[in-house]
């Protein structure tokens, strides 16, 4: 990451590196709507593609991120993060959901699924995501189930900095996935480009450790959006299933 850099730079980065946080140190990191923005739109565009680079302060905070991950990984750290920054916004109806919530819906929805079905793939949507706190309560809930390999997500929300917050939440703990800028209450793309209205999937590829993240371009995005919005063809929804894994 340092390859320009003075020795004097490479040592400054690896201090840093060596530095732990506690959670609490991690959220009091951000201090600010457009800083917490800039790191999440960094570490997103850092993992969909090895050609750009991460600046040394956001490669320290992704790393104490990462770190935070693997002593806490049932918290949503993203979602403390975006709560302490105080910038829910109301205007696009946004509120946090607690996680004990989250819990009685999984349960009550994939659990009682898991009960039902045994060989078939499973569709989860979450049309207004957040930060992916419902995915990270059913990861928490299910992920050593002997079904959770079928499970298949699809998180949706308007707030490009959700979607990023849902991207890595879902990254560092190896999902299969669609996540979507778009808005699920517009489905033709006539209607998209008429209200101005985003859609653009990041796939996310089951890893050996983390997920692998692709940022699809445009013309797929529209393409697996109306084979998911429509749901009309069931061979070509089939194989969007199967399409990151």
């Amino acid at each position: 990451m340092v390859q320009n850099g003075t020795q004097n730079e490479g040592q400054r980065l690896i201090d840093c590196l060596n530095i732990r946080m506690s959670q609490q140190q991690l959220i009091e990191s951000i201090t600010s709507d457009s800083e917490f923005y800039e790191v999440l739109e960094a570490s997103v565009n850092f993992f969909a593609s090895d050609q750009i680079p991460l600046k040394h302060e956001n490669l320290i905070w992704l790393n104490k991120f990462l770190e935070a991950h693997l002593f806490i990984p049932e918290e949503d750290l993203m979602c403390s993060l975006w709560n302490r920054i105080g910038k829910m916004n109301s205007g696009l109806g946004q509120e946090t959901t607690s996680m004990s919530i989250c819990n009685y819906m999984n349960r009550s929805t994939i659990g009682k699924t898991f009960e039902k079905e045994k060989d078939r793939p499973i569709h989860i949507l979450d049309p207004a995501c957040g930060s992916g706190i419902f995915a990270v309560s059913a990861y928490n809930l299910f992920h050593k189930h002997a079904q959770w390999p079928q499970c298949w997500f699809q998180q949706v929300d308007c707030d490009l900095k959700c979607v990023y917050m849902t991207i890595l939440n879902l990254l560092i703990r190896n999902f299969n996935a669609i996540v979507w800028h778009a808005n699920a209450l517009v489905g033709a793309r006539e209607d998209m480009e008429k209200l101005n209205v985003p859609c653009q999937a990041y796939g996310l590829k089951s890893g050996k450790k983390i997920s692998t993240l692709t940022k699809l371009s445009q013309e797929d995005s529209y393409a697996i959006w109306e084979v998911w919005y429509n749901r009309s063809d069931k061979k070509k929804e089939n194989q969007q299933l199967t399409l990151f894994k």
